[in-house]
């Protein structure tokens, strides 16, 4: 919630910067200070060495995974195909007619979006079930780009870019959450670094196809391949969720 928040607030101050005429080039001048400024912070944390947990030898070839979570990171994998850069959004919007600063408001109601609903969808996550949260999530997100594929009016972009901020909220935390707790206790941050790893070369990837089927059919293209991209996910996340695994690893 707090990036989303630390987000919005950037999104403003791009804003005001915009309406006030001050320049692309100094914004993003300026915006070397709070970066400056959160590298400080980090180095004067200091990490607590009394609580290290024993770590596993690495060996990937090896990596005694719960199927059902195999099968999940699998499924991100294939959801990041199509998941590609917010930029496409903004640019969707645009062509919609929005102008330069009021795509940077829409931007800031997808951030605004995320952060209110962050907390209720995490108390959600702890109470119901990771998988309640998650394949609801997994279906906005379907139904979200298929709505930029095909709706053109500003009400609709604007209820979209809410909506894509509750899937958003939704997935974040359950997803990692999920993913912690069906993890072995000595490899919890290396498979959480092969998930990072996973969403990483898909959403290189996905930009790279979206911007091809932007240039080379249509911009409702790349909406339409990540929609049906996404409700597949959910149903995956459905199938693989309904087999109830059980926390076997404790955090």
């Amino acid at each position: 919630m707090l990036d989303m928040a630390g987000s919005s607030l950037g999104v403003i101050i791009a804003y005001v910067f915009l309406a006030t005429n001050f320049g692309f080039h100094k914004a993003f001048l300026f915006s070397i200070i709070p970066a400056i400024v959160g590298i400080m912070i980090i180095f004067a944390v200091k990490e607590n060495k009394n609580c290290e947990v024993p770590c596993e030898k690495l060996n990937l070839k090896g990596l005694k995974l719960d199927r059902a979570l195999k099968t999940y990171l699998a499924m991100v994998f294939i959801f990041c195909l199509g998941n590609s850069s917010n930029t496409f959004l903004l640019l969707k919007a645009q062509e919609q007619g929005f102008s330069a600063s009021q795509v940077i408001l829409l931007y800031l109601v997808f951030n605004v979006a995320t952060s209110v609903l962050a907390i209720p969808s995490g108390r959600l996550s702890d109470k119901l079930g990771r998988s309640k949260v998650l394949f609801p999530g997994y279906l906005i997100y379907g139904f979200v780009y298929i709505g930029f594929a095909l709706l053109s009016s500003k009400t609709a972009i604007i209820l979209l870019f809410i909506a894509y901020g509750a899937y958003n909220a939704f997935i974040s935390g359950a997803e990692r959450a999920f993913i912690a707790e069906n993890s072995p206790a000595g490899l919890k941050g290396t498979v959480l670094g092969l998930y990072g790893m996973l969403q990483g070369i898909g959403l290189l990837f996905s930009s790279i196809i979206a911007g091809l089927m932007w240039d080379n059919i249509n911009s409702s293209a790349p909406f339409l391949f990540g929609g049906i991209l996404g409700i597949i996910s959910a149903i995956i996340i459905k199938i693989v969720l309904s087999t109830k695994i059980k926390d076997k690893y404790p955090i």
